[in-house]
């Protein structure tokens, strides 16, 4: 929470907007709110973000980045796919658009995974 607080700080200012997975992490989502940061949400499917909901939100908003669970998703304990992986990077890419990962799982995964 601390990171993400950091990267907040560091990163945003009142009146940004970023993506946000729903569901997500609720501590991030109070966190932004005390940072005035406006939230999309791009709902969260068993592989992934959804890249159609994505794919709008970019256009249409331009946000400045997107917070997201690759791995073990918190709540839904999904992880993400490579193909939505490699989609994702191509998003960014194409939009200016940084990805935060939260990461707070990295430990429990044996052996690669996708991130």
């Amino acid at each position: 929470s601390h990171g993400l607080d950091l990267l907040v700080r560091t990163l945003l200012r009142p009146g940004d907007t970023v993506l946000v997975e729903n569901p997500g992490y609720y501590n991030l989502f109070n966190l932004l709110r005390q940072h005035h940061v406006r939230m999309l949400p791009v709902p969260r499917l068993a592989e992934g973000p959804d890249l159609a909901a994505l794919e709008r939100l970019l256009a249409e908003h331009r946000p400045r980045c997107l917070f997201i669970n690759s791995l073990y998703h918190n709540p839904t304990g999904t992880s993400l796919t490579p193909k939505v992986a490699y989609r994702l990077l191509e998003l960014a890419r194409e939009h200016d658009l940084r990805i935060i990962e939260d990461d707070i799982y990295a430990d429990f995964q044996e052996g690669p995974a996708t991130r």
